[in-house]
């Protein structure tokens, strides 16, 4: 039965480590690789050949493309909490800003409460999206990430702000007028252009 020899490990090694980041993940792919080389060397297959089809059979992407899915689907399983919380504080600040709008509006008292409260449910969404792009850095491309991340650090700004300005404390003009030029200047140009490449991308 043909075993690898030293150096054959080595170079699926090479490929395996040169491509993965996390530790386990890589020692479970370089065994399955091997296992996987082996068998084509006992079908008579070159090393060389062997090993192109292992790879081509973990991934036609690359092997790279695997954590980036174990990191998709890590996302999705392990904060769930803490999509609830986003979409929850999301809801109550949509809610509570609008509403706080309306009342101030027409006059009616409680306005400055449920601004105060949209506001700080927008600061809490805004934490924790901030806390996941950091916390999955890889699960998107780039320029997507700089986006969101701008588009939180903005609404942050401007919840704090006008937190700020309810309770009559200083630098609130500052805070909102900083995130508003970055609501203006980073979010939404990239915003924009990223649904005038997905527009070009689904013509073609």
């Amino acid at each position: 039965m043909p075993n690898l020899t030293a150096e054959q490990t080595k170079k699926i090694e090479m490929q395996i480590h040169g491509a993965i980041k996390d530790t386990q993940l890589r020692a479970e792919l370089t065994d399955h690789v091997c296992c996987a080389v082996e068998q084509g060397l006992r079908e008579g297959l070159h090393f060389e050949k062997a090993l192109i089809g292992a790879m081509n059979d973990l991934d036609p992407c690359g092997v790279a493309a695997i954590e980036q899915e174990l990191l998709f689907l890590l996302t999705l399983q392990i904060p769930i909490i803490m999509k609830k919380l986003l979409y929850g504080c999301g809801f109550i600040a949509a809610t509570g800003i609008a509403s706080g709008l309306l009342f101030r509006q027409f006059l009616w008292p409680g306005s400055a409460v449920l601004m105060f409260v949209g506001c700080t449910a927008l600061f809490a969404a805004m934490l924790t999206l901030i806390y996941q792009l950091f916390k999955f850095p890889g699960i998107m491309p780039m320029q997507s990430r700089i986006r969101l991340i701008a588009g939180a650090m903005s609404g942050l700004l401007i919840a704090s702000g006008t937190i700020f300005k309810i309770q009559s404390f200083p630098t609130a003009n500052i805070q909102v007028g900083l995130g508003m030029a970055v609501l203006i200047v980073v979010f939404i140009p990239l915003f924009f252009w990223e649904l005038y490449q997905r527009e070009l991308h689904n013509s073609h």
